[in-house]
């Protein structure tokens, strides 16, 4: 089994998209330096009834994401929930909101 990770990191990109949305941060490695890092969500629809909207996520804006990391060390992760720069969270997995 896999064990969650938590990921900070500036927005590059969200891709609202059915079967499933994309976000796309910079975020700093354990050196520093940068990295861009996929996060994978369900689909935009789905998003959007848990109460995702498009401008919760600008480009730019600071994010925190709790999730499952790929299984093959690449830079994705499926995203459990977000922390928003207004200190919201959203819930974003597939499992029961806690």
């Amino acid at each position: 089994m896999t064990k969650e990770i938590a990921i900070e990191g500036l927005i590059l990109e969200m891709e609202w998209r059915n079967p499933h949305a994309w976000l796309q941060i910079e975020a700093n490695n354990e050196d520093g330096q940068p990295e861009i890092w996929q996060i994978e969500f369900g689909s935009a629809n789905s998003l959007y009834r848990r109460g995702w909207r498009r401008d919760d996520l600008p480009v730019g804006a600071k994010v925190s994401i709790n999730g499952l990391p790929a299984r093959d060390g690449s830079r994705v992760v499926g995203a459990e929930d977000v922390t928003l720069p207004d200190g919201r969270t959203l819930f974003a997995g597939t499992g029961p909101e806690n």
